[in-house]
């Protein structure tokens, strides 16, 4: 009733799908000038317990997320949403920070991250606290987490035990650090994933050029399955992690290139481009890019669905839209995603 975080709990799953589909059909059209009939919704049978990555805030003892339209904490012991190694995670954070006040008033938040099997955390530190790591390698043996990163602001502090959980990705493994982003819905983000390599079929001795590559959760799939990719991301951290996916499986056709994608300028020609930006979606220099690389099919995934309808009207010129359809990652949640195929006017 309170949280911030959700805003559907109290319609029936079904009809949350519904309204996200009437929503980003009509943005496509009033956006995007768009008539589009949407395929099948990519969505999880459970939309509970799903989310295997979590922010909380701490304050006054408080520790959980803010209250809708404030900063205000209300705290959490449970939720729905979490899946349940986060939710073993937080029961046991809250009891170590409960017996350590010097702690929980030290911290400003902490973010969970877990494959359900092990967790593992990011701490930040208020600025000006005076706590030594030992205290927070004790705070991570007591909470059980395999791992922990202690930042004070933007400043990494140290790093304890193995802040890293690794997913499985369609036989693969994917190991994402505490700090970095990944897909928190991961079940659906593996069908996700999937469908992108549906796709983009066949596979072999194609050149595909993936954009916001992140740490490779596209580029390495299609890799595994015989395509040579350009990974071009421009979060240091992000292509670290990619290296390290890329050689704990084995995979050597990927190139993971760090640079701003308004920067970036392919050297080779390019059968097909994944598309996965942020909210503000594709940079004008980045979609000339794109048109210039004359590649044959584009996959589009987006989480703004406005930037997203903004973006396909501008390709609409040189590619049709041969497929569009809804991601729901936000279960109880106005938050969702889409995906779009297009191919190559002839």
């Amino acid at each position: 009733g309170t949280c911030g975080g959700c805003q559907q709990q109290h319609i029936a799953y079904h009809r949350q799908i519904s309204l996200k589909q009437e929503i980003l059909t009509d943005t496509l059209h009033r956006i995007g000038k768009l008539d589009v009939t949407l395929a099948e919704p990519l969505a999880d049978e459970q939309p509970w317990a799903y989310r295997h990555r979590a922010q909380l805030k701490s304050h006054g003892g408080l520790l959980g997320f803010y209250r809708a339209g404030s900063r205000d904490i209300v705290d959490v012991v449970e939720c729905p949403v979490l899946c349940e190694g986060i939710g073993s995670a937080l029961k046991n954070v809250r009891a170590v920070l409960n017996r350590n006040a010097h702690i929980a008033s030290a911290l400003s938040d902490i973010h969970l991250v877990s494959n359900n099997i092990t967790a593992a955390a990011l701490c930040r530190v208020r600025i000006g606290s005076d706590l030594s790591l030992a205290h927070f390698d004790r705070f991570r043996a007591e909470a059980k987490l395999a791992g922990l990163i202690v930042q004070s602001g933007h400043h990494e502090i140290g790093r304890l035990g193995e802040p890293v959980v690794v997913f499985s990705l369609l036989g693969l493994q994917y190991a994402a650090p505490a700090d970095a982003f990944f897909q928190g819905h991961w079940r659906l983000n593996e069908r996700v994933v999937a469908a992108v390599r549906t796709a983009l079929q066949p596979l072999a001795g194609k050149r595909i050029l993936d954009l916001y590559a992140g740490a490779g959760n596209f580029s390495l799939p299609l890799a595994a399955a015989g395509a040579e990719v350009i990974a071009v991301e421009e979060h240091e951290g992000a292509v670290a992690s990619g290296l390290d996916n890329r050689a704990r499986n084995g995979i050597d056709p990927v190139r993971f290139i760090q640079s701003p994608l308004e920067h970036y300028v392919p050297d080779a020609p390019i059968d097909a481009i994944i598309l996965d930006p942020p909210r503000p979606g594709l940079a004008n220099c980045v979609t000339e890019t794109v048109l210039r690389t004359d590649a044959q099919r584009i996959v589009y995934v987006s989480c703004n669905p406005s930037t997203f309808a903004r973006d396909l009207r501008k390709l609409a010129a040189a590619y049709r839209i041969i497929e569009a359809r809804l991601i729901d990652f936000f279960p109880q949640t106005y938050h969702l995603e889409a995906m779009a195929v297009l191919e190559k006017r002839q």
